[in-house]
């Protein structure tokens, strides 16, 4: 979805509660077996309201050379986010895991990014989803 501002335009996926976008990709040479695993996501809220929350899904499997690809993800969530109260405000936020040792150099990931239900006073309505980026610690 195109966003049209006064000097700044740009592309941005909402999410509703139970939307996914997934995506694979090589894991990356020298990678930190038990670094962190950093969690960044840039988004605003459509329709801002004070004292809402939101909450996110990052969910990975790891797959090696002559394994099945059918396998189960594991999720790392990212708790209650509190929603800027201003609509359009952008939020910046991060959330980090243990770098798992299923993560090992030329294997596939298959990721998942989702927006599931917040624990309390969940924002009813999208968030405009700009980037999110997994930042895998490497050697």
């Amino acid at each position: 979805m195109k966003v049209t501002g006064s000097n700044l335009n740009f592309f941005g996926r909402l999410f509703n509660v139970d939307d996914q976008a997934t995506w694979h990709r090589f894991v990356p040479s020298g990678v930190e077996v038990g670094s962190t695993l950093t969690l960044r996501l840039a988004f605003t809220a459509v329709t801002a309201a004070a004292s809402k929350n939101v909450q996110f899904r990052f969910s990975y499997a790891i797959v090696d050379d002559d394994e099945t690809w059918d396998v189960t993800y594991t999720n790392i969530d990212s708790g209650d986010i509190v929603v800027n109260s201003t609509q359009d405000d952008l939020q910046i936020v991060t959330w980090t895991a243990s770098l798992p040792a299923a993560f090992t150099a030329g294997s596939v990931g298959f990721y998942m990014f989702s927006r599931i239900d917040a624990s309390a006073d969940e924002l009813v309505g999208a968030v405009r989803v700009l980037d999110f980026q997994p930042e895998i610690a490497r050697n």
